[in-house]
């Protein structure tokens, strides 16, 4: 069970420039420390800290719907930008029968972008921020109703994250942990790579013993 945004893909600064583009427009300066506290965050809790921090003046749907938009035309004219090793990682999966879903608190139409690229047979199924009723991350919710979808115990998936609320959900839900990317997240343990693109199929399945 994979989360997107800086575990597959290296999304962070498209949102950065998309953060920047919106605060701009209304004569402010957003900075990387500014985006670097929104991540892990729900979408539209982003929307609602991004008003918050530079007073603007949205509604943080407004804010979420000008996010996604500029997000979904980067996709479109730049491509997704897939962690080195991501692709392959995933085809790996798929090629020896482990299937694989993409949980992330993105909008529908962001992630469904990310698995029209993604390896055939990959990332089956996914669960997003436009899912109803929900809770998002850091409640488990997401990557229960994932393991739900791919008819598999939440026990025997492994939840492969990159910040402390996801790996918050994925502990909450009961799922093994890896944690991959810079970032040290203390109290939850989970076994540590420095990317996805140095997770191998080995690993995965020791993890998953």
């Amino acid at each position: 069970l994979f989360d997107m945004d800086g575990t597959l893909i290296d999304s962070e600064p498209l949102w950065q420039r998309t953060e920047a583009k919106i605060v701009a427009s209304f004569g402010k300066v957003w900075t990387e420390e500014d985006g670097e506290s929104l991540t892990g965050n729900s979408l539209f809790d982003s929307a609602s800290l991004m008003i918050k921090l530079k007073n603007l003046p949205l509604t943080p749907q407004t804010a979420v719907d000008m996010m996604v938009s500029n997000m979904h035309e980067l996709y479109a004219l730049e491509g997704v930008p897939w962690i080195p090793g991501a692709r392959e990682l995933l085809g790996e999966l798929t090629s020896n029968q482990i299937p694989t879903a993409l949980v992330s608190a993105s909008y529908d139409l962001l992630v469904r972008d990310v698995c029209a690229s993604a390896p055939q047979g990959s990332l089956e199924v996914m669960v997003t921020g436009s899912e109803p009723n929900m809770q998002q991350k850091p409640s488990g919710d997401p990557y229960r109703l994932a393991a739900q979808r791919l008819q598999v115990p939440i026990e025997n998936c492994l939840v492969v994250e990159d910040s402390a609320p996801g790996l918050a959900a994925g502990q909450d839900a009961g799922a093994r942990l890896a944690l991959v990317g810079p970032r040290d997240v203390a109290d939850i343990p989970a076994v540590r790579f420095d990317s996805v693109g140095n997770l191998r199929l080995s690993d995965i399945r020791e993890l998953l013993a």
